[in-house]
């Protein structure tokens, strides 16, 4: 889920920014990962 996440941010911002920010900000990116896995889950049980 973690490279999903990355892929994600990468996708949005810019190719590297992912690990760029897991490696800049790892509080921040792990808790925004647990919100983006939260989410995910949600809508996997709702499809």
């Amino acid at each position: 889920m973690e490279q999903a996440f990355i892929e994600y941010l990468d996708q949005i911002y810019y190719e590297g920014y992912g690990e760029q920010f897991k490696e800049d900000n790892p509080d921040t990116f792990y808790k925004q990962l647990a919100e983006y896995t939260e989410i995910y889950s949600t809508s996997k049980i709702r499809s």
